[in-house]
């Protein structure tokens, strides 16, 4: 009679813990001791178990299973020093990166994401904070800003768009760091011709989007075509040839980046990138890429 009662109580008081921790999803510890103690047996406690969870499990709305969260954080110290044109400077630094964003997967063809990341609004080209400012608290900005579909091969993409990289453009760093992360619209098609991927890209972004008394709608436009090949089980092949557009004032209003200046000259550069990927020992991957301004 006595362990009957033992065992009930124990049973109620797992029920009693099982339902304050089912946002955890696990009582795994909790079963085990009681198992130990010779509470309930092992049979018991992994039906409980498996009540617990599936509790835990159907009270989670759907929306969270859509959801994926990420974040980095990066350290470094730099040393810089500067060509004997700009002064022939040298610089010594500690900076940060910290970046936390999520994905949202709607299930019929639709994605939605976000980007928060440590930087300035000054230079496009790098979300690293320096460390000073006697302790001041530092900025945090909006550094994507997305929705996707996905309809019979399309992806479409429109907003604060992920860097060049991430959306299926094969575009040389030279051209574009991987930290920029651009604000309009791109077209991607992908498709295979025999053992080759063949991918249709176009992109219309707005370096300036405004147009008013005081400012022009300034664009830069692309369009590039991939091809992707297996030339034998550890070489790969890539090729890319695409041009791209941007207008006068447009270089002009882009951020802290020396060296940009229309001059009246325009900027229509033709690029081709190709990659040779050897996936022998650690693997080796051989980059070029060739730029032309037709203007």
């Amino acid at each position: 009679m006595k362990n009957n009662m033992t065992k009930a109580l124990g049973l109620g008081v797992l029920a009693g813990f099982a339902a304050m921790s089912a946002e955890a999803g696990d009582n795994a510890g909790l079963l085990k001791k009681l198992v130990e103690k010779g509470i309930i047996s092992e049979g018991e406690a992994a039906v409980l178990a498996e009540e617990a969870n599936s509790e835990f499990n159907n009270s989670m709305p759907s929306w969270v299973n859509s959801l994926t969260l990420k974040g980095d954080l990066r350290l470094r110290y730099d040393h810089t020093y500067d060509s004997a044109s700009n002064g022939a400077s040298a610089e010594d630094r500690w900076r940060y990166r910290f970046r936390f964003g999520g994905t949202a997967n709607m299930q019929n063809g639709v994605k939605t994401g976000f980007r928060l990341a440590s930087g300035g609004t000054s230079d496009i080209g790098s979300t690293n904070t320096t460390m000073d400012g006697g302790f001041a608290r530092d900025d945090f900005y909006l550094d994507q800003a997305w929705a996707q579909m996905d309809v019979s091969g399309v992806t479409m993409i429109g907003g604060k768009n992920p860097n060049f990289e991430k959306t299926g453009w094969f575009v040389s760093k030279a051209l574009f760091d991987g930290d920029i992360t651009p604000e309009g619209f791109e077209l991607h098609y992908s498709t295979e011709s025999g053992s080759t991927d063949l991918g249709f890209h176009g992109g219309a972004y707005f370096v300036q989007g405004e147009d008013d008394s005081s400012k022009t709608l300034d664009m830069l436009t692309m369009a590039q075509i991939t091809a992707k090949t297996s030339l034998s089980d550890t070489t790969g092949l890539t090729l890319g040839l695409g041009v791209y557009n941007v207008e006068d004032e447009g270089i002009d209003e882009t951020s802290s980046r020396s060296g940009n200046s229309a001059s009246g000259v325009g900027y229509t550069p033709v690029f081709i990138d190709a990659a040779l990927s050897m996936k022998t020992g650690p693997g080796v991957k051989l980059y070029a890429t060739y730029v032309n301004n037709q203007e």
